[in-house]
């Protein structure tokens, strides 16, 4: 189903209490996605929308549900087809989602739709301590946004009855599978009422998403809005033919070159983060990186930062950790690794270009990328302009980036060297062994490794006697050997093994 007209807010038939909100936030028209889906929830029918990020899909299925909570309250029979037939105090709307990023900014829209409206929600993700979560299950909840992993434990330990569940919604349902949770979302889904309300959304929908709705009974209302129809005239996408030896030169340059106040860099490979924003700090450009390497907590107050920063920031970040951040502002889209496929350029492009402003999006592409550029253009049946910088532009006098991670370009894998994780160096980082001066016997023994390689005596007698550990343990050091000493073990028994070898 393809979106063609727009209406207003009032047309779409929404509550009074939702339309007063939304007019004093200043919205007055729909997007595409909230159009075509809004009528359908309302009406209690089961529907996957695809809409790019920035879009507002997920308002998309918010403001219907909250329209139908609070016809559920007033108890009309005249509203019945719009409302929760079976809803009581102890009834929720259950939200699943694959960050917990994405979780608070959920409850965020939730919250900024329903003020004074008497609407209760809580967020259930890992990464906090769970008893708080046990403490918020006591209250009436209207709204549980909660990670599937999170959710499972509360159910577990019996805190969360899922029985009460009135519709379920797959937020980023895409994202929810690529991660994995595939199986956690199946177990949930057979434990909720077969009769309940079944919501999909997200940028991209995979067929292993839509069959899962299928499954479990759901008969979605398929909604699209094209990819590429509501990008082309808000992003400036380009890309850069370059030596993967030019790429950190070729960065540094865009950013000093191009105007902006808020950009985005992304990498396939989290153990390149923090040697990105070591570079870009050294050059004089202000950067916070954010990946899963990262504790929750200097994760959220990377995305507090630079949400709040007045000046020029770049935010460094992977798929994962960027993916659902809502964040208004952002002018440059930066790849400076291309994605493998299409799904994640859509994401990565959409952080830019958000709420009707204009952005750029620009990808380094090196030659042992060119095989990924091809998959993806022919993906979005598109030809990305191909840019280049003025030699003027190019920088010349900068502190050189320096790699802590080895990158197999043609495999796209990495390997790490060991460092400290940033935020916590003195826990984190790796002890150097530094051997002791010379004749300082008490600590050569105490830091030097010690390796033992047993004598052919020794090793004879441990075949022999595998379940006599006290000449094993007891002669365990070379010298007492070498010294004549017997460990523990008897001459006689000794003199009885050599015996063997002459």
């Amino acid at each position: 189903m393809l979106v063609s007209g727009r209406m207003s807010f009032s047309s779409l038939g929404l509550h009074s209490d939702l339309l007063e909100r939304l007019k004093a936030k200043g919205f007055d028209t729909p997007t595409p996605i909230q159009n075509s889906a809004l009528p359908l929830v309302i009406k209690g029918k089961d529907v996957a929308g695809l809409a790019r990020t920035g879009t507002g899909k997920t308002a998309a299925y918010v403001l219907p549900l909250l329209h139908r909570i609070l016809n559920s309250r007033a108890n009309d029979e005249s509203l019945k087809s719009e409302s929760f037939s079976r809803w009581t105090d102890k009834s929720y709307i259950l939200i699943l989602v694959p960050t917990r990023e994405l979780a608070f900014q959920v409850q965020d829209n939730i919250k900024e739709f329903s003020t004074d409206l008497n609407i209760h929600s809580a967020v259930f993700v890992g990464g906090l301590p769970i008893e708080k979560d046990v403490e918020a299950l006591q209250n009436s909840l209207d709204f549980i946004i909660a990670t599937p992993g999170r959710l499972i434990d509360l159910y577990k330990n019996h805190s969360l009855h899922l029985g009460q569940v009135e519709a379920v919604a797959l937020d980023e349902a895409d994202r929810l599978f690529d991660m994995g949770f595939a199986d956690d979302v199946k177990y949930i889904l057979t434990r909720i009422p077969k009769h309940r309300q079944f919501l999909l959304f997200s940028a991209t929908l995979s067929l292993e998403a839509l069959y899962m709705g299928y499954e479990f009974g759901a008969q979605p209302v398929e909604l699209s809005v094209s990819k590429r129809e509501i990008q082309k005239d808000l992003i400036e996408e380009s890309l850069y033919h370059i030596s993967r030896f030019e790429k950190s030169r070729y960065l540094l340059s865009l950013l000093k070159s191009k105007t902006w106040r808020q950009a985005i860099v992304f990498s396939n490979y989290k153990n390149q983060i923090l040697d990105l924003e070591v570079f870009l700090s050294a050059n004089g450009i202000k950067s916070l990186g954010l990946s899963s390497v990262l504790t929750q907590a200097r994760r959220n107050k990377v995305i507090t930062e630079f949400k709040s920063c007045e000046e020029k920031m770049v935010l460094i970040a992977t798929d994962v950790a960027a993916r659902g951040l809502d964040i208004e502002g952002v002018d440059l889209v930066i790849n400076y690794d291309i994605p493998q496929n299409s799904d994640p350029y859509i994401h990565r492009i959409g952080r830019t270009g958000r709420a009707g402003s204009k952005g750029e999006a620009i990808s380094l592409v090196s030659d042992k990328d060119a095989e990924w550029l091809v998959k993806l253009e022919e993906d979005l049946k598109i030809k990305i302009p191909i840019g280049w910088i003025e030699d003027k532009d190019l920088v010349t006098d900068f502190v050189p980036y320096k790699s802590s991670v080895f990158i197999d370009s043609s495999t796209h894998h990495s390997k790490h060297v060991t460092k400290a994780r940033r935020g916590n160096l003195k826990k984190d980082a790796p002890k150097k062994f530094v051997p002791s001066k010379p004749g300082n016997s008490a600590t050569v023994k105490k830091d030097a490794p010690k390796k033992f390689t047993p004598s052919k005596v020794q090793k004879h007698y441990q075949k022999a006697k595998p379940k006599s550990s006290s000449f094993k343990a007891r002669a365990g050091t070379k010298r007492s050997f070498r010294k004549g000493t017997t460990g523990g073990a008897s001459l006689g028994l000794l003199s009885k093994v050599a015996s063997w070898f002459k």
